[in-house]
């Protein structure tokens, strides 16, 4: 979708900002287009060229006369609860807040809750391997090469990757982490279960955020998923599921949660995060 100067900035190419023009482009691509080109004197050139008139109107009419796809439900409410227009876009374009993920996670999570009331420990062992690596899951497939369809165009975008992601990763907390609390409540053990998945979820969460600094998310959640479900069978064929929430096992959650978050922060802070992997 873009093209790179002799000077190493970047350009929308001529047939993308072609089917902006025409409105045949995304609601994705057209926000990207339309929020690169306000910032690029060279790209409101070429859109301004591609608009029929006898003569090249001001850059306010050409913005006018380019018609943009109507937001669709998910965006609305994003933007009633307080999003712009540009980021509801963006955020939910992400696989994660489409109808089919949803109902995949209720599904997985009925699944489980079944299985615990039915199989006792082995149906306990299910739930704790899904319930933190549902929202770590949904993370995972909410950004990057591998996962996210519109990500080319995402690179394309004005959108600071750093606003991107996080944005991203609080609508899947915000859509996942409540279904799992529910579900956990349903489970014949401690109400402390519903909750006590957190924190190894925010630790694992931090450390796939981390890491995709320097490679695909999809890749660091897959090895965290395999430590975590090894962890859990080990428990279960102990006798003792709930050993993952031993006070010496959440102090380790914790401590991850936390190294995690600095090398986060630090890397925010001192340099530019590569989160544009290629």
């Amino acid at each position: 979708m873009s093209s790179e100067t002799t000077s190493g900035s970047w350009h929308v190419d001529a047939p993308s900002l072609r089917s902006w023009v025409d409105g045949s482009a995304g609601s994705l691509v057209s926000v990207s287009i339309e929020q690169h080109v306000l910032r690029c004197a060279h790209c409101r050139e070429e859109v301004a060229a591609l608009v029929p008139a006898t003569e090249r109107p001001p850059w306010d009419d050409v913005l006018a006369a380019i018609e943009v796809p109507r937001p669709g439900p998910t965006e609305r409410l994003l933007v009633r609860l307080g999003l712009s227009h540009s980021d509801s876009i963006v955020v939910s374009s992400a696989p994660t807040l489409r109808v089919a993920w949803l109902l995949g996670t209720i599904g997985v999570l009925l699944f489980v809750v079944t299985a615990a009331v039915l199989a006792h420990d082995g149906g306990l062992g299910l739930f704790l391997i899904a319930a933190p690596l549902i929202p770590v899951t949904g993370v995972a497939a909410a950004y990057g090469p591998s996962s996210d369809p519109s990500y080319e165009t995402v690179l394309v975008s004005p959108y600071a990757m750093v606003r991107l992601i996080m944005l991203r990763t609080v609508s899947v907390l915000f859509t996942s982490v409540p279904l799992v609390i529910v579900a956990g409540l349903f489970l014949p053990a401690s109400p402390l279960v519903a909750v006590a998945w957190l924190l190894p979820a925010g630790g694992f969460i931090a450390v796939v955020l981390t890491t995709s600094n320097w490679v695909d998310p999809t890749y660091a959640a897959a090895v965290v998923a395999g430590g975590w479900v090894t962890a859990v069978v080990w428990a279960v064929r102990t006798g003792d599921p709930l050993a993952v929430f031993a006070p010496a096992a959440m102090g380790a959650y914790l401590v991850i949660l936390a190294v995690s978050l600095f090398t986060l922060l630090h890397r925010l802070v001192s340099s530019t995060p590569s989160w544009r992997l290629q």
